[in-house]
């Protein structure tokens, strides 16, 4: 459920971010690779988290 969550503020947090830290220079590449790299990095985040959580809970 987290995994969905963080991915959707992703989604819609990430043109206001292009704007603010590439402002003039975004282009529709970079924000696809903005979407698949850092839904990428919150799946091996949450992957990891879980894993944690399960092996400290045994």
């Amino acid at each position: 459920m987290s995994f969905i969550l963080m991915t959707v503020i992703l989604f819609l947090s990430s043109e206001p971010l292009l704007k603010k830290f590439a402002s003039g220079i975004h282009d529709v590449g970079m924000w696809l690779s903005l979407i698949t790299y850092g839904t990428i990095g919150i799946l091996i985040l949450t992957i990891v988290s879980c894993l944690i959580f399960i092996k400290l809970s045994k």
